[in-house]
C-alpha cells in the first residue's frame, strides 16, 4: 500500500512538472523544425485582444494544449518563417476570414481590423525590422 502511494505521488508530481514546463502559457513558434534566431523569423501580432489568429497555413495556433479561439487567451505574438502565409482571422463574433501576405525575414507585422456597417475588413501593416525598441508583448 505504501509503495503504491509513493508511486502515485511521484507520477503525479512528474506529470504536473511536465505540464507546467510544456504549458508555459504561450506558444509563439508557428513553424516546423527546431528553434531559430529571432532575426530569421517574421513576427505577427494583432491590434486588438478580440482579434485572433486562429491558424497559419491551416495549422491551428495553440496555447498549451488548447486551440486559440475567441474565448481563450491567445499568443500576443506569433513567429513564422519568412515567405507567403495564409492567416485565418476572427474578430469577436464575426465570421472567420483568411488573409494572405508575403512576410519578410526579421520584420514585425500587425494585423489590423476595420468595421464598416457590420462588414469586417482585415489588413496587415508592416512595422519594420525587429529592433530593441519594438514592444512585442
Amino acid at each position: 500500500m505504501n509503495l503504491k502511494n509513493k508511486l502515485f505521488k511521484s507520477f503525479l508530481v512528474s506529470a504536473l512538472c511536465t505540464c507546467v514546463m510544456s504549458c508555459d502559457g504561450l506558444i509563439r513558434k508557428q513553424y516546423p523544425g527546431s528553434e531559430r534566431l529571432a532575426s530569421e523569423l517574421s513576427s505577427i501580432k494583432t491590434d486588438d485582444k478580440q482579434l485572433i489568429i486562429l491558424s497559419v497555413d491551416e495549422k491551428p495556433v495553440k496555447i498549451g494544449f488548447l486551440l486559440a479561439d475567441a474565448y481563450t487567451n491567445h499568443p500576443p505574438v506569433i513567429d513564422v518563417l519568412p515567405g507567403f502565409h495564409i492567416l485565418s482571422l476572427k474578430y469577436y463574433n464575426y465570421s472567420v476570414k483568411n488573409l494572405s501576405y508575403n512576410f519578410k525575414k526579421g520584420h514585425v507585422y500587425i494585423v489590423r481590423h476595420k468595421t464598416n456597417n457590420y462588414n469586417m475588413r482585415f489588413y496587415i501593416e508592416e512595422i519594420g525590422p525587429k529592433s530593441i525598441k519594438l514592444d512585442l508583448k
